[in-house]
């Protein structure tokens, strides 16, 4: 199970040493870095700002890949730089690290409107409104429709008392 469960501060941490300066490497001094939702494509949107990413090196989950692996709601952590305009920017590099991965233990805490909690390999995922849902599971269409025993991969923040608020949640299997 060593790996499973990762932290938000530990994935931006770890994406700042990697992305933005750390361990020897040097960015340009107007590189700085974003943490935010990716809230839409073209280029990548995060926190209200274009990044173009045409130059842009990407790391999903310690893996080097691309801009096709990354999906809306999902926390990444971006170096690059806003532009004077700042609604546009350059990214020199973006880190996907999912926050947890594993089987879904308990749903009872969920509303029928798909919101309330849920228990992931023992981690407790705040869900609302905003929490984007995605399946690869045609049966699953609906974050209502989890189960004990599904398999999910989620995207999130941390509530600062132990729980992860879940910006996106991915049922990658059903056991």
């Amino acid at each position: 199970m060593k790996g499973i469960i990762k932290l938000v501060a530990v994935a931006s941490v770890a994406a700042y040493l990697t992305g933005c300066g750390g361990e020897g490497e040097s960015t340009a001094s107007s590189d700085s870095l974003t943490v935010g939702v990716i809230t839409g494509f073209g280029s990548v949107y995060v926190n209200g700002v274009e990044y173009e990413t045409h130059n842009s090196s990407f790391s999903i989950d310690g893996e080097s890949g691309s801009e096709s692996d990354l999906e809306e709601g999902m926390v990444i952590a971006l170096c690059g730089s806003v532009n004077p305009d700042g609604v546009t920017g350059e990214a020199v590099s973006i880190t996907f690290s999912d926050d947890v991965e594993g089987y879904v233990l308990d749903v009872n805490g969920l509303n029928p409107d798909g919101t309330g909690t849920i228990n992931v390999m023992g981690q407790n995922l705040i869900v609302d409104t905003r929490t984007l849902f995605e399946s690869y599971n045609p049966a699953i269409t609906s974050i209502g429709q989890l189960a004990a025993g599904h398999i999910v991969e989620v995207s999130g923040y941390s509530s600062g008392a132990g729980d992860i608020y879940a910006t996106r949640i991915e049922v990658k299997t059903v056991e």
